[in-house]
């Protein structure tokens, strides 16, 4: 009888990565960051700033603070070689979350505020 040719299927000594276990705070990380945009967002409603302009500024704000989060991350040593860290999570949730209230921003309707800001404050000065 032949021999069979040897299996392409890995098997458990075969795996070249062993697994990392994952840090199980991920779902805590995203209810940070959630509360934290829907904190702001009511900070932008309080602070009367107009309808069209909350997601634009609510996107501005959160990308900047997650590249300065993964920034100081970097700089810090912490590297996202390991095991997914819960700054890491925040970080890359708040970017994404920014760049998602930019999209769903409309900015036909933010530029016409703006030009109804600008114009106002133009009469209003005295040059």
């Amino acid at each position: 009888m032949p021999s069979q040719p040897p299996s392409t299927m890995p098997s458990p000594r075969a795996v070249a990565h062993p697994r990392v276990p994952a840090d199980t705070s991920g779902g805590r990380s995203f209810l940070v960051v959630l509360a934290a945009a829907v904190g702001a967002s009511c900070l932008m409603l309080m602070a009367e700033l107009p309808a069209p302009l909350i997601l634009p500024a609510l996107s501005v704000v959160m990308v900047v603070i997650g590249f300065g989060l993964a920034a100081a991350l970097y700089l810090k040593g912490s590297r996202v070689g390991g095991p997914p860290a819960a700054a890491w999570e925040v970080a890359g949730a708040l970017v994404f979350f920014g760049f998602a209230a930019g999209i769903l921003s409309n900015p036909g309707d933010a530029v016409a505020v703006l030009d109804e800001i600008t114009s106002a404050l133009a009469q209003r000065s005295p040059l």
